[in-house]
Parts: structure tokens; C-alpha cells; sequence
């Protein structure tokens, strides 16, 4: 219960950079 979050975080985080970029 820790691989699964850091994943969901890191792509949530690109998601914000590409729609900010």
C-alpha cells in the first residue's frame, strides 16, 4: 500500500504540469 499511491500521485502530478504547461 505504498508502490500503488506513489503511482497515482506521479501521474496526477503530470497530469497538472501538462495542463499548466
Amino acid at each position: 500500500m505504498g508502490s500503488t499511491w506513489t503511482y497515482k500521485i506521479r501521474n496526477h502530478y503530470v497530469l497538472i504540469t501538462e495542463l499548466l504547461f
